[in-house]
């Protein structure tokens, strides 16, 4: 990243933190003098700022207030950050039982991204880190919400031919669409060393007040021990704790 473009960053983050909840309105000058950006620089990057919703500005008074779509951001923030607290018990007890890497995920658009881990304490263990984005198509939670996703959205997000990681890599859109419908219909997916070779995993979601699926949980470590957990009781216990996950967020199962 250029220094230019970091420097308009770093300024847009100083206009962000002028505003709090005693200073809800300002003006182009007030701005200024707090932030040190001179006034016609300021107006332009102001003007960008509105036309993307992330400012308001008055039409009487001119004034500038924070938009709209920081709301929206904020709100993906705090679910996050719910879903975190809500998904606890269930990752301690996922790592009790299976003693293995537990991970938390969402999704976003193409990737997932991984909001909260518990580590397993065998010596031969998998090094991942809360925030890290990972291809869906190849990940078991990816699959997962991918299923409940559908058809359409798979199509939006991701190529025809998608980049081969491993030998079992799904590498086409329709090959990866008809895996995400079997998996819709099983309720669980695995990843065969599809994004790692050597790594499985085993993933079950986890269901809002509005039966949507934007979170799934997985147990990741070598292949050899999570094939020895792929049993009916297993798979179900794992079930039963994203269940207990999706109960906390609203859903009732029919």
């Amino acid at each position: 990243m250029s220094d230019r473009r970091i420097q308009t960053i770093d300024r847009v983050s100083d206009i962000f933190k002028c505003f709090d909840e005693n200073t809800t309105e300002l003006a182009l000058g007030e701005i200024s003098e707090e932030t040190g950006i001179n006034a016609s620089t300021l107006h332009s990057l102001l003007a960008s700022l509105k036309s993307n919703g992330f400012i308001e500005q008055d039409l009487a008074s001119r004034k500038y207030s924070l938009g709209y779509h920081l709301l929206y951001l904020g709100n993906l923030v705090s679910s996050s950050l719910d879903i975190v607290k809500s998904a606890s018990d269930a990752l301690d007890a996922l790592q009790q039982r299976f003693n293995e890497t537990i991970h938390l995920a969402t999704l976003n658009r193409d990737h997932i991204v991984y909001l909260d881990k518990r580590n397993s304490s065998k010596q031969l263990q998998l090094y991942t880190k809360i925030g890290i984005r990972v291809p869906a198509y190849a990940t078991s939670t990816g699959k997962m919400m991918l299923s409940y996703k559908g058809t359409d959205y798979i199509i939006e997000h991701f190529p025809e031919k998608l980049k081969k990681l491993t030998e079992n890599t799904i590498t086409s859109r329709e090959l990866l669409i008809e895996e995400c419908k079997k998996i819709k219909l099983k309720g669980f997916a695995f990843d065969n060393e599809e994004n790692l070779e050597g790594l499985s995993c085993i993933s079950a979601p986890i269901f809002d007040y509005n039966n949507r699926v934007n979170f799934a949980i997985s147990i990741a470590g070598p292949t050899q021990r999570i094939d020895s957990l792929k049993t009916e009781e297993n798979i179900n216990f794992i079930k039963a704790q994203t269940l207990s996950v999706s109960k906390k967020l609203g859903y009732f199962p029919k």
